[in-house]
């Protein structure tokens, strides 16, 4: 579901910082940024995807507008936040550090969203912890 997709995400954009810091290693080859963004549309567009999921389900059928006005002032906000992180890191360590850092914080953040969000209880227990407004007077899905 969206909280695996979420820890994919994560290592994926692990492995992206992981590459612009090695394209130092390469000066004078500036098309190699080519081969690393690629992960920036896949990353984009899984994180946006499991974001707008997982605020669905957080919040009643009637406070969905709530829900992804939410997800997306969060979203837009840990991006400007990390704009300023990053030129702040740039700044005093230097662009390669600076990724190595952001590549040990997404592994850290990779290992705390799998023990966190991955469930593994079988669908028929899972079925007690959903909304509500999923499931009709008799108690069955929707």
């Amino acid at each position: 579901g969206s909280k695996t997709l979420v820890v994919v995400v994560l290592l994926l954009y692990a492995a992206r910082c992981a590459g612009y810091a090695l394209l130092t290693y390469f000066p004078g080859r500036p098309w190699l940024v080519l081969l690393v963004e690629t992960l920036h549309g896949i990353t984009f567009a899984l994180f946006y995807t499991a974001g707008v999921v997982g605020a669905k389900a957080r919040l009643p059928s009637d406070r969905q507008t709530l829900a992804q006005g939410l997800f997306s002032a969060a979203f837009n906000g840990g991006a400007g936040i990390g704009a300023a992180v990053g030129g702040l890191g740039v700044r005093k360590i230097g662009y390669r550090n600076t990724f190595l850092v952001f590549t040990a914080g997404f592994v850290v953040a990779t290992v705390a969203a799998f023990v966190n969000l991955v469930d593994d209880t079988p669908e028929d227990e899972r079925r007690w912890q959903r909304p509500r407004d999923e499931f009709d007077e008799e108690g069955d899905l929707v």
